[in-house]
């Protein structure tokens, strides 16, 4: 199984193919840095970055994030405020991993 680690919008992750994952808000799809790649049996790491792979991902959907839950209070005078917040994320699907020689 083919799997990579991968640099977007700020943030590594870890990808294989299949794989489905949340990342925040993507207007495109282009712009996926390869950090390092394995086939199976050998691993390769860019020294930054892997020019010779191609990591094809899909937008499945944008939504909101699941709802953080911000407090604040101060012990003994009755103060306490509640915020909340829920992030824009999109849901991103690996279709596939090349790697040429």
């Amino acid at each position: 199984m083919k799997q990579a680690i991968i640099s977007l919008s700020g943030k590594q992750f870890n990808v294989k193919e299949g794989s489905t994952f949340k990342v925040d808000s993507l207007s495109n799809t282009e712009g996926i840095k390869v950090l390092a790649v394995s086939n199976g049996e050998s691993f390769e790491f860019g020294a930054p970055y892997l020019e010779n792979v191609k990591i094809t991902i899909s937008k499945l959907e944008d939504r909101l994030d699941d709802k953080l839950r911000v407090a604040r209070f101060r012990a003994k005078s009755r103060y306490r405020k509640n915020k909340s917040h829920r992030q824009p994320i999109s849901v991103v699907k690996v279709e596939s991993i090349e790697i040429s020689k």
